[in-house]
């Protein structure tokens, strides 16, 4: 092999390192940016950090409207559509399998509705009653 020859393939093989190291900082960024973040929102003003402890940083005050729970089993569709995460369709979707199955028995029921996963139910599992 010639110096030439040497050359040209350490020239590649940089470029080759190179494409892998800004393949895998690419790769990486895309993943953290859709994996869990240190703080999530579980309601308004309450964060949870990663060391699973409640921190909150909402004010004495509590916003109106907020005051009372939104029971499950009473509740119109205008008024689940105040809860966050839940729009007009889910709203309705709710009421349709209260219709359906009759009364939800706890809150956690929720999460049978199509649509209402895991999150949504963190979001709003303080903000509801079937009482």
């Amino acid at each position: 092999m010639n110096k030439k020859d040497v050359k040209n393939r350490k020239f590649w093989l940089f470029v080759l390192c190179s494409m892998l190291v800004l393949l895998s900082l690419t790769i990486g960024y895309f993943i953290g940016r859709h994996s869990a973040r240190g703080d999530v929102t579980l309601r308004p003003g309450v964060y949870v950090t990663t060391e699973n402890q409640e921190e909150d940083t909402s004010d004495t005050t509590v916003p109106s409207g907020t005051a009372s729970l939104i029971n499950l089993n009473t509740a119109t569709a205008a008024e689940l559509d105040t809860l966050p995460g839940i729009g007009p369709v889910i709203s309705e979707r709710i009421i349709e399998y209260r219709e359906t199955n009759g009364p939800f028995n706890t809150p956690a029921q929720i999460m049978n509705v199509s649509g209402i996963g895991t999150e949504t139910y963190l979001n709003i599992k303080d903000l509801i009653t079937t009482d």
